[in-house]
């Protein structure tokens, strides 16, 4: 969502060049949502969630109240 918003606002979202694989789930993630969470790992406006084996971006799950203003503050 934040993605398409910044395309349609004029924002920058040509030259994405982030690298999904550090984090453990990457393999999950859809093909037609990879370049929006490309975008926003590069611009740190997704961190991923830090869990005792390592980093994931759970893009299969749910995202709660908290970190959706997370995102919308970055």
């Amino acid at each position: 969502m934040l993605y398409q918003y910044a395309k349609n606002n004029g924002a920058t979202t040509d030259g994405i060049t982030e690298d999904l694989t550090s984090f453990e789930d990457t393999s999950k993630v859809s093909t037609w949502s990879r370049e929006a969470l490309k975008w926003g790992v590069q611009n740190s406006i997704i961190g991923g969630k830090n869990k005792a084996d390592g980093m994931y971006l759970d893009p299969q799950g749910k995202t709660t109240r908290g970190e959706c203003a997370t995102m919308m503050m970055r």
